[in-house]
Parts: C-alpha cells; sequence; structure tokens
C-alpha cells in the first residue's frame, strides 16, 4: 500500500518582524556505505539523501566519528560538506550524493560513526554508529549519543557490498538498515519511494465542481477512484482515474463533478489503489456548494501533531498566492506555495520530520489580504 503524502508545509506569523531565509531539512538522512570487505577495504563511501529543494549543499556536512571502542568517546576524524559530494540519482523529489571516503579509523568499525549536520546543528536522528555505541565530544553530535544501526561489515565482507536501507517510505524512520550489493549514487536494492500526492485541490464552476491533484511520484500506482459524500450520507464512487504505474516525475490529474443537484455542503477524497489491489484514501476536501467563499486560512488538525498535520484554506477570488513556514524567531523556513491558484478550496500536509518540537508558523498571502496561524509540534 502506498502513503498519500502532501508535500505541502505551512506555518502562520503571528506578528509583525524582519524575516531572514533559512530553509531547515525535514528529509536529509544517511542512505548507504561501507566501510569493510576482503582484500584492503576497497571502495569506502558514505551515500546520503537530501530533498531536491535544498540547493545550496555547503550547508550541509557530513563528519565521520572515531570512538576508539563501543561505549567510548567519538572524535571528529574528517568532515565534508555536500557540495563536494557525486551527485546521484534524483527520485520522488529526494536527491541522492554520494562520496568515495576511508571510513576505517584503524581497530575495523569498532566504535566508529558517521553524522550529517545543517549548518552545524545535527539533524535529528543522524547521528550513526555501527559496531558499539559512542558519545560524541566535539562536532554536531558534540554531547549526543548514537544508535547503533545494528549491522556491520567485515574483512570476510565479499567487495562490492555495502549496508543501506530498505523499505518504503520518504522519511529516514520509514526504512530499516541491512547489507547486500552496493548501489552507490542509485536507490538501494528494496528500497521504494511511494506514491506521493503533491495537492489537492477543488475548484468551483458555475455548475461543478473541478478536482485537480498532483502526484510527485508513484510506484505500482493502479489508479484512484474519486469519492464524495454529502452531509449525513455515505461516501459514492463517482468515478475512476487510472494511474502512471511507476513514475520519477510529476503527474496531473483532474475529476469534473458536474451531478450536483442541491446546494450544500459536499465532501471528496480519493482512493489510491495499488496495482495489488491494496490502498490508501487521500484527506478530504470540503466545498460548501453554491456558498460564497471567502479568503480564510484554517487550523491545522491535529494540532498538535507529529510528525504531520493537513493545512486548508480557501480562496473567494483567482489570484498569486503564497504560503511559507517559518520558525518562532521568524526566519523563513520554505516557501510553500508562490504563483497563480484558483478560487477554491486547497488542502495540504506538513510533515515536520527532522523539525523540533515547538510552536511553528503558516503564513498565506493573496490579493493584499494575509492570514496566519501558530500549529504546535510535540514530538
Amino acid at each position: 500500500m502506498h502513503k498519500f503524502i502532501f508535500s505541502f508545509l505551512a506555518l502562520l506569523l503571528s506578528c509583525t518582524f524582519s524575516v531572514g531565509i533559512l530553509a531547515q531539512p525535514t528529509q536529509a538522512w544517511i542512505n548507504e556505505f561501507h566501510y569493510d570487505d576482503e582484500g584492503g577495504d576497497n571502495d569506502e563511501f558514505i551515500e546520503v539523501v537530501v530533498n531536491e529543494g535544498f540547493t545550496d549543499l555547503s550547508n550541509f556536512t557530513v563528519s565521520k566519528y572515531d570512538g576508539g571502542d563501543p561505549g567510548g568517546e567519538g572524535t571528529v576524524k574528517a568532515s565534508e560538506t555536500l557540495n563536494n559530494f557525486t551527485v546521484g540519482s534524483t527520485q520522488d523529489g529526494l536527491t541522492i550524493y554520494y562520496l568515495l571516503i576511508q571510513l576505517q579509523n584503524g581497530g575495523g568499525g569498532l566504535g566508529d560513526g558517521i553524522a550529517i549536520d545543517y549548518m552545524g546543528t545535527l539533524i535529528s536522528g543522524q547521528f550513526l554508529s555501527y559496531e558499539g555505541i559512542i558519545t560524541g565530544t566535539e562536532g554536531p553530535a558534540n554531547g549526543v549519543t548514537s544508535t547503533d544501526i545494528g549491522v556491520t561489515e567485515s574483512n570476510n565482507t565479499p567487495e562490492g557490498n555495502s549496508l543501506f536501507l530498505e523499505g518504503t517510505g520518504t522519511q529516514y524512520s520509514d526504512f530499516t538498515w541491512t547489507s547486500g550489493t552496493a548501489t552507490m549514487g542509485l536507490v538501494n536494492t528494496n528500497q521504494a519511494l511511494p506514491v506521493e500526492l503533491s495537492s489537492f485541490s477543488a475548484i468551483l464552476t458555475e455548475n461543478a465542481v473541478q478536482l485537480n491533484w498532483m502526484t510527485a511520484t508513484e510506484v505500482n500506482n493502479y489508479g484512484f477512484n474519486v469519492e464524495r459524500k454529502r452531509e449525513g450520507e455515505t461516501w459514492n464512487t463517482l468515478g475512476f482515474v487510472e494511474g502512471h504505474g511507476n513514475s520519477n516525475s510529476p503527474k496531473d490529474y483532474s475529476f469534473l463533478d458536474d451531478d450536483i443537484v442541491n446546494a450544500g455542503k459536499y465532501m471528496y477524497r480519493l482512493k489510491q489503489i495499488d496495482n495489488d489491489g491494496s490502498y490508501e484514501y487521500s484527506q478530504i476536501i470540503e466545498v460548501d456548494f453554491n456558498s460564497p467563499i471567502s479568503f480564510e486560512l484554517n487550523q491545522n488538525y491535529p494540532n498538535p501533531f507529529n510528525p504531520s498535520t493537513t493545512i486548508t484554506f480557501t480562496l473567494p477570488v483567482n489570484g498569486n498566492v503564497s504560503l511559507s513556514v517559518y520558525n518562532m524567531l521568524g526566519e523563513e523556513i520554505q516557501i510553500l506555495q508562490n504563483g497563480f491558484l484558483e478560487a477554491g478550496m486547497y488542502s495540504y500536509n506538513f510533515n515536520a520530520e527532522g523539525l523540533s518540537s515547538g510552536f511553528y508558523i503558516y503564513k498565506l498571502s493573496s490579493n493584499n489580504k494575509t492570514q496566519t496561524r501558530k500549529m504546535l509540534l510535540l514530538k
């Protein structure tokens, strides 16, 4: 079954202040590495995955740590910024980078580790060790106890193998570590990034509702059932829209509901179906047909949340729309929407994986109108 992941983030600005641009990664992790094999430890490397929206790669630094022995104190032996890595493949909005680098620090892999930070701050969960747990005494992992990945290599490991993540998802926590044939610069063996729904919206026309949605990537996507219900009624299938199966590029879909007889509130959802028959529902969009809509940014739900939440807003007229995310220092995390949208209802998901607990702010602006709201991330 594929997960629906709405890639729209948003945060509300509750007061007026000058805004500095400081993007924060929500998707960045150590994805694969190799450190030990027979024949002299050939082709040692580190591979990381980063959301392709982060273009200043010099902000990311990968550090290798030596703890001497399991349970020891980890010191930084070498560091490299991501702009010195080689660019590999991109899938589902995630780009793979890799670097040939010696990872052995004497004594085999005992007490060794790898960390990745953004602008000097350790990315959550990304101080990883192998053959034992260590505690960082310097660098981005200073004072942090590592997470042992649970699999290792030895001088009997065949050449051309590595340790890598497998599973399906778009966050580090979706995967598990295993070992096998190295795929440096490519998506790992048994690793898949699911159907990712980038947006889902409803546009009111004179006598109908136009539903539009976009996927960033697709794996085994058979298609979508479009479902609708009125208040107090059950869900009904309006039609089926065929999927693209497997795709690494954005795909647009639409469906016109021109079978509306009575005024009232209508709810819509998508049932995404895999080739094997498994399925998953999208979030719900609510349309109040034949009632005027207003410029309104709604409170996210759920709130508090961990790690994702849904944000909805309505636009009474067409116009250029921006939706941005800020932390409580007024630093802009990411611009999520900056362009033309038609009047209608819009729904997006904010995934805060990799961000710290606390209040965040989402801000909506269009046609000289602005609204802001707060939301609380609790991990």
